[in-house]
This record gives C-alpha cells, sequence and structure tokens, in this order.
C-alpha cells in the first residue's frame, strides 16, 4: 500500500488477523437482543434506572429464550472472525425460568 492510499482501518483489521481474529471480552449473551424500539430512548438513561427494564427481561424469559438469544449472537459474532468470548451471565429466579 503507497503513502497516498494508506488506509489505517485496513491495518488493523490485517493486524487483527495476523493475531487470530476479535475477541469480546464483555459480552452479555443472555441478554442479547433485548433492545427494542419501545426501550431504545431509555439507552442514554442512568444504569439504575435501566435495572428495572432487565429485570423485566428476566423475568419474562423463557429458558428457550435465553437460549436462542445466546446462540444468535454468537453465531452472528463467529460470522464476523470473532474468535472468543467472555460473558457475563445474569442471575434468574428459578421461577422465571421453571415457568
Amino acid at each position: 500500500m503507497n503513502k497516498q492510499n494508506y488506509n489505517p482501518i485496513e491495518e488493523v483489521l490485517e493486524k487483527i488477523k495476523e493475531k487470530g481474529g476479535w475477541v469480546n471480552t464483555h459480552s452479555h449473551l443472555d441478554r442479547a437482543y433485548s433492545l427494542t424500539s419501545d426501550t431504545f430512548a431509555l439507552s442514554n438513561s442512568y444504569l439504575k434506572e435501566k435495572w428495572h427494564l432487565v429485570d423485566d427481561m428476566k423475568r419474562n424469559s423463557s429458558v428457550d429464550d435465553i437460549y436462542f438469544r445466546m446462540e444468535k449472537a454468537i453465531n452472528y459474532m463467529l460470522e464476523q472472525g470473532c474468535q472468543a468470548i467472555g460473558s457475563f451471565i445474569g442471575r434468574y429466579s428459578r421461577k422465571s425460568i421453571c415457568a
């Protein structure tokens, strides 16, 4: 690549490939795809104000819902070349996932 056409993005992407690919070190796979058009307006709210959204989502999720969100997110990251994922999984009550 000559100096006139230098593209730093290409250089970074090449270095990522050389090192083995992308790594997502902070995901919440169980909450993947939980953002909706209704909740998007709250995305800039303080964390404490958003906790009720996560609590509602957890309360209303079945095991199949959680599995589907996690599987979809993992497959999407793999398609983009992600080689490793570190995830934080929230605590669910037995009542919410056994219903």
